[in-house]
């Protein structure tokens, strides 16, 4: 038959069980490895959404072990903690959790509010204390301008070689 598994022999025709025992377990193996491998690859799925399914399944999970009946301090501790972007409330209540956060040692860090600096490889922000004078030597802004230099002489090439066609 078709459905015969394959008989290893060695030169004098002896059967190697030792051989066919491998190349099962090896096929075990592979097959475990293409089932794992299919179940992480859904077709029309991305990460966001695997993420929330996963999140959904955790919120029923909490949901199945919480008490039968809710009480009013929870469902209300879920309402104050969700944030509307039309709530007039909303920045004094992040404003009031930055001082809380302050208070539990996190240093909160002013923010330069000046015009906008040059852009630097990096994409650092100056400190607050900056009063907006570039005292550099021009260095930065050289490397800066020869990438885009580079860029716009490699960009123009391909136009003037495509130019005819």
């Amino acid at each position: 038959g078709q459905t015969a598994e394959t008989v290893y022999r060695d030169r004098r025709g002896r059967k190697l069980d030792m051989l066919s025992e491998f190349m099962r377990q090896q096929d075990a193996r592979e097959g475990a490895v293409r089932e794992k491998a299919d179940a992480e690859y859904e077709w029309g799925r991305g990460k966001v959404q695997k993420e929330d399914k996963e999140r959904q399944r955790d919120e029923l999970e909490n949901i199945k072990l919480a008490p039968f009946a809710r009480t009013a301090e929870h469902l209300d501790e879920e309402l104050k903690a969700q944030l509307r972007s039309d709530d007039p409330m909303a920045a004094y209540m992040a404003k009031k959790q930055a001082k809380t956060a302050a208070a539990s040692g996190k240093p909160l860090k002013p923010v330069y509010k000046g015009p906008p600096p040059k852009p630097n490889r990096f994409g650092i922000l100056p400190g607050y204390r900056w009063d907006g004078v570039d005292r550099g030597s021009g260095w930065e802004q050289k490397l800066v301008d020869a990438q885009l230099a580079r860029r716009h002489k490699g960009e123009a090439s391909y136009q003037y070689g495509c130019a005819d066609m």
